[in-house]
């Protein structure tokens, strides 16, 4: 053999025969020329370093004409090392894809709106004013679209950053009971967080599998309508499928849209933010009764989703009830629907710094079994009551049930508050 070629056991063999005949587990058999596994063997020293930690096909022996091969790895040819080089090289790239998707959610969800607001701000005072006319036309034209289903764009579903986004914690759906096409649903999605994260990866995108876990069910997440005021910001909004959680939107979804809807709503909302805490798992619950209600008047069936991990994403300093820092996040609350929340993540470059990423966690989230609930137009309080503890009820369920699997202790509980 010369220069790029290696000596081998059985290459000589291989020359003497034109096919090669590949006995697979199935027992079925796949036939190719053997000139073309002698050149794919005869690979150049310098391409060496590209291969990947692939297994070779190499030469057994020869018996009745049929050429039997097995397998080699890297070592049997003195490559020791190689495959393990590109795999670390992988893994660094596939680590860096990761943090930098991470990176852009959490910008865009703290930095997007100021910087929309920013923007249009100083187009006022340029020779493109004229675009910014022609947009508050259109947003005008677009006003009630946040109420009526939203526009969700597939295509930005299907972004690639959301697949490395779902990796780096990871995020995983797990599915407890079909959901059926003909019929619509609430989400209950518990607990908030600070960013909602694990509502976002699963009902926002479809990384996870929401469409083939529940076929035909459309998931609608949920947000403040505030949001849709901010210019820009709520087409970034709408393209990513987020509806308001008003009254008006939730009618439409549930009454006007067909089935197979599944209207995610984050119960807890802001003031469940504030409670946000690692070690406790505290639900703002107590006196949420709006989509309760909405349930009963829809004849719609409640499903609680549980994430656990979503707490856990964050470190966050809370402050004491009647602080003067607690009642400055609740006047914040107050006036803009959500409050601003002190927290602590790990850095951009080091896993092991102070910074605003997110814990390298993960997160799980379980879908619960439907609560059926009879369609009443008019719902007295007893009935709301009622459906209301049924609620609580199976959401404590579905967290016994699945948090030692997800690493909590036997002992933790929720609290609602």
């Amino acid at each position: 053999m010369g220069e790029g070629r290696f000596n081998h056991p059985g290459i000589n063999a291989l020359e003497e025969v034109s096919d090669i005949h590949i006995m697979h587990n199935s027992n079925s058999v796949t036939s190719l020329p053997s000139s073309l596994l002698i050149q794919s063997l005869q690979l150049h020293k310098q391409q060496r370093k590209h291969l990947s930690t692939h297994r070779l096909l190499l030469l057994r022996a020869r018996s009745h004409g049929i050429m039997f091969l097995q397998q080699h790895s890297f070592a049997s040819f003195g490559w020791e090392g190689q495959g393990t080089k590109v795999e670390e090289k992988r893994t660094r790239r596939s680590q860096q894809l990761q943090l930098l998707s991470v990176l852009q959610w959490i910008l865009t969800f703290l930095l997007l709106g100021p910087s929309c607001l920013f923007l249009v701000t100083c187009l006022l005072f340029t020779s493109l004013w004229p675009l910014l006319i022609l947009y508050c036309i259109w947003w005008i034209i677009d006003w009630k679209t946040p109420e009526k289903g939203g526009r969700k764009s597939q295509w930005m579903s299907q972004w690639a950053v959301w697949k490395h986004f779902k990796a780096y914690f990871p995020v995983k759906l797990l599915k407890t009971t079909d959901l059926h096409s003909s019929e619509n649903y609430i989400l209950g999605y518990h607990p908030h967080g600070i960013m909602s994260i694990g509502a976002f990866c699963n009902f926002g995108t479809d990384t996870t599998g929401f469409s083939k876990a529940f076929p035909g069910v459309k998931p609608y997440l949920t947000t403040l309508n505030g949001n849709f005021r901010v210019p820009l910001y709520r087409d970034y909004l709408l393209a990513a499928g987020m509806c308001s959680v008003n009254k008006a939107s939730i009618n439409y979804l549930l009454s006007r849209n067909g089935t197979g809807n599944a209207v995610v709503i984050v119960v807890g909302g802001a003031a469940e933010a504030l409670n946000c805490n690692s070690k406790q798992h505290i639900l703002t619950l107590k006196n949420r009764k709006g989509f309760i209600k909405m349930a009963l008047t829809h004849g719609t069936a409640l499903v609680p989703v549980f994430s656990f991990g979503e707490n856990e994403i964050f470190n966050q300093c809370q402050f004491a009830d009647g602080s003067w820092k607690r009642n400055l996040q609740k006047v914040f609350q107050e006036w803009i629907g959500f409050a601003p929340c002190v927290f602590i993540g790990r850095g951009i470059f080091s896993s092991t710094s102070t910074g605003f990423l997110p814990f390298q966690k993960p997160i799980n989230t379980v879908v619960g079994k439907p609560i059926h609930v009879p369609k009443t137009v008019k719902p007295s309080d007893q009935q709301i009551e009622k459906y209301h503890r049924i609620y609580i009820r199976s959401l404590m369920e579905l967290f016994d049930t699945h948090k030692v699997k997800f690493g909590l202790p036997e002992t933790d509980t929720l609290t609602i508050i």
